[in-house]
């Protein structure tokens, strides 16, 4: 569980509540749901939101989550086989909120972790000891801006487990929203855009016939403009990038 403790946010004093679920008993198919109360939890928020944005019928499970009470953002990490053809390995996913609609709009998705840990890094070494798979071992924190999640890792993608792939090391990273996204993305589909239109000029598919010269001038004119516009975001971009390294 994690509060709301900005006092500028829309929903300070707001209690979060993640768990993992699933729409039957026994189902490997579990998803990251979360509820929110505003009322210190003497009701609860309904229909639960699925934080979880893969298309799969495979596991998601030990989610953390936490709030910066600088910005009253919500950060929620889990353990993820969305990736794994058997469901029986995981990555470390995270995804973040802002408090600002009524109800929190999760980002996308992303892997935090750079490798794929499998449940057999608790395997005993002693025999008659206990096999915890992959455990409850993950933690988050937020701050300033930063999310820290920590997890269980035996994919020694970092070169320096001591134990390799044998056993869980501790792993972490930091998660933070990109200020610049909303630039960046629009760049993005205005690019796309003036690549279509320049496609479809050349091979003919625009103008409409009679293909005139001054149907062809007025494509051209429409697509300089779209670059200019391409500029125009390229240098914002450029400002918010140099603004927020």
């Amino acid at each position: 569980m994690a509060y709301d403790r900005n006092p500028a946010s829309p929903h300070f004093g707001r209690l979060y509540l993640v768990y993992t679920d699933s729409g039957a008993v026994g189902s490997a198919d579990t998803d990251i749901m979360l509820r929110f109360s505003d009322t210190d939890g003497a009701t609860w928020s309904n229909p639960p939101i699925r934080v979880n944005d893969d298309a799969t019928t495979r596991s998601q499970f030990l989610p953390r989550i936490a709030s910066d009470r600088l910005s009253g953002n919500i950060a929620v990490c889990w353990h993820d086989a969305r990736n794994s053809p058997g469901n029986n390995t995981m990555q470390e996913f995270c995804t973040i909120a802002k408090p600002t609609g009524a109800s929190p709009a999760f980002m996308a998705n992303a892997p935090i972790s750079d490798g794929t840990s499998d449940g057999n890094g608790s395997n005993p070494s002693v025999a008659g000891q206990l096999d915890i798979q992959f455990g409850d071992y993950s933690g988050l924190t937020y701050h300033q801006g930063f999310a820290h999640p920590a997890w269980a890792d035996d994919s020694n993608s970092t070169g320096d487990n001591p134990d390799g792939k044998v056993r869980y090391d501790a792993y972490t990273d930091r998660v933070r929203v990109d200020p610049c996204r909303p630039l960046s993305d629009k760049l993005d589909d205005l690019e796309q855009q003036i690549q279509d239109m320049q496609d479809a000029l050349a091979s003919g598919e625009i103008p409409a016939p009679p293909r005139t010269p001054a149907k062809i001038a007025a494509v051209r004119a429409a697509i300089r403009r779209l670059m200019a516009q391409a500029r125009n975001l390229r240098a914002q971009l450029k400002r918010c990038r140099q603004q927020n390294p």
